[in-house]
């Protein structure tokens, strides 16, 4: 089949990149009859769909995506022929990123798209380029964190509302890995645990919360002698005044479920304050007098929560 002779007119880059063609000659000859070609398509295509053809099939032009190797969109109008370079704006979007030139942050080099990989961390690749970058982004998120806000606590809170309202829709139970599984670790395993659990608790090496060392240090500051995780009846305590018989506990505000923050509580918050109750019970009977803090009030009202701590101490003095 003959082809059919175009001039390309224009190209475009823009929104829909495209090339647009012009047909270049005036007669088209197919099985002894002729179609003029500078007024209408219209009568040419109605001839070829009966030889179940396809106008296309006449032009030379190669309308595949240059991303995906895919057909792209061909448009007929006024003579004239718009070949869409891609099948998508996902191809089309692609294409670009991967043939974009990029600009390092720190060194200011040009590199490719494509050469971009997420260990780089946005960088050319250039190992001092990704150490300054990463210690940069560190600074900027310390610096900007939401916690440093004014606002912090109403977002603390709508934060913990839209978590237990996710876990609710999702149905969420958290319930750890290994509960109720055997042989799961091996004898060495094992005693490797036991013996870093023994070295932890003889050292006092542990790792406190935030809350926590806020109370550590109004005890050093007053001169308070005092064991921190201490350990009764297989269960373990933040605080303990021995000379006072004084346990003391920073609770958690998600962990415990304080009821000024939540009103209805997960399944892990409920375990968790009965699992509180029976420490409280087991203080109790063996003679030891239990203070419990919520983290709200150690960080925003710490003179109430220094002032009950002497207090108690106080009424121990007293018998």
């Amino acid at each position: 089949m003959n082809t059919v002779k175009l001039k390309q007119i224009s190209e475009n880059d823009g929104k829909n990149p495209k090339k647009i063609y012009k047909i270049d000659q005036e007669k088209y000859v197919i099985n002894g009859k002729t179609f003029k070609l500078k007024k209408s398509l219209s009568n040419l295509s109605k001839y070829l769909n009966s030889l179940e053809k396809n106008l296309i099939d006449i032009f030379d032009i190669s309308n595949e995506c240059k991303e995906c190797g895919a057909t792209t969109k061909v448009y007929f109008s006024r003579n004239q022929l718009s070949v869409f370079k891609f099948c998508s704006i996902h191809c089309q979007q692609h294409y670009k990123k991967k043939n974009s030139i990029n600009i390092c942050p720190i060194c200011n080099k040009n590199f490719l798209y494509k050469q971009k990989k997420k260990e780089f961390y946005g960088t050319c690749g250039n190992k001092k380029c990704i150490s300054i970058h990463k210690e940069t982004r560190k600074k900027n998120i310390a610096n900007n964190h939401w916690i440093k806000r004014k606002d912090s606590e109403r977002i603390k809170k709508q934060r913990i509302k839209t978590r237990i309202e996710n876990d609710i829709k999702l149905n969420r139970k958290y319930k750890p890995w290994n509960k109720g599984k055997k042989n799961i670790y091996s004898k060495e395993t094992i005693e490797k645990i036991r013996n870093a659990t023994i070295k932890q608790l003889s050292e006092q090496k542990f790792k406190k919360t935030k809350i926590e060392e806020k109370i550590e240090d109004f005890l050093k500051k007053e001169k308070i002698n005092y064991v921190y995780s201490y350990i009764l009846k297989q269960r373990q305590y933040d605080f303990c005044l021995k000379n006072y018989k004084i346990l003391i506990e920073a609770d958690g505000d998600y962990w415990h479920g304080n009821p000024k923050i939540y009103e209805n509580l997960s399944d892990r918050q409920i375990l968790k304050q009965q699992d509180d109750n029976i420490k409280n019970r087991i203080a109790k009977e063996n003679g030891y007098e239990i203070i419990r803090f919520w983290e709200y009030d150690i960080h925003k009202n710490s003179i109430f929560v220094k002032n009950k701590i002497i207090q108690k101490i106080n009424e121990k003095n007293l018998f």
